[in-house]
């Protein structure tokens, strides 16, 4: 994928076998879209990478968990507490998802309503060419990940529908 004004990548990807989650800057948002199961050690290196971003100075954070499988309520608390952090500051913070599994993770970490939910990172930058809208209601397996073959862009859906949990 080819950088642009509107869409660049930050970081490829960072993870193992388990995760990947690849950093991008859009529009003014510093984008982190997550693929595989966010348990133990795999939760706590992404909200460290977020966490770290934020800590750089970024105000205006996006974490699409769409394509999350399992994460552990725990991960969810360091989510919250970076939420905070950002809201004290004015920045924002969002999720996306799409799933019952991040939305369980929610409830069972107690922050039933404590963050903005999006189901399509579109919803909240926008049309940007480069995000791949033809991977509508598709899952972690079946989206082709940036630099592999068969990818046009970077793997993220947009389209509307907004939802808190």
């Amino acid at each position: 994928m080819t950088d642009s004004p509107e869409l660049s990548v930050v970081t490829s990807q960072i993870g193992d076998d388990s995760f990947d989650v690849t950093h991008y800057a859009v529009r003014g948002w510093q984008l982190f879209v997550v693929r595989g199961d966010l348990i133990g050690r795999a939760g706590d290196t992404v909200a460290e990478l977020v966490d770290s971003t934020v800590t750089g100075g970024a105000s205006r954070v996006i974490v699409d968990l769409a394509r999350v499988g399992a994460i552990d309520p725990a991960c969810m608390k360091q989510f919250a507490r970076i939420d905070r952090q950002l809201r004290a500051g004015e920045g924002d913070f969002r999720l996306v998802i799409d799933g019952v599994s991040v939305l369980q993770a929610i409830r069972q970490a107690g922050l039933g309503g404590r963050f903005e939910i999006h189901r399509y990172v579109g919803d909240i930058v926008g049309a940007v060419a480069g995000i791949d809208e033809s991977g509508r209601g598709k899952r972690r397996g079946d989206i082709a990940r940036p630099g592999s073959a068969g990818s046009a862009g970077p793997p993220i859906v947009a389209h509307p529908a907004t939802h808190h949990a």
